[in-house]
């Protein structure tokens, strides 16, 4: 799955596993009220009732690859 996230997304949880890669662009990216700043070839594991949100910055679109279980 591609995803493009533009803006911050309100806070979301799911009750499953995610893994993602991020392909392109810098992402700031919120889990469980704490920030990191994600690069290329990154690689997140959000846990279910993670919560999270995501930003693009540098004013770009950004790719990543999704794995849900």
């Amino acid at each position: 799955m591609l995803i493009f996230f533009y803006y911050f997304l309100d806070k979301q949880f799911h009750d499953y596993y995610e893994i993602f890669i991020v392909l392109d662009g810098r992402i700031k990216h919120i889990v469980n009220n704490k920030e990191f700043i994600l690069n290329p070839r990154d690689i997140v594991f959000i846990r279910p009732a993670d919560t999270h949100d995501h930003i693009a910055l540098d004013g770009k679109n950004i790719n990543e690859n999704d794995v849900v279980f």
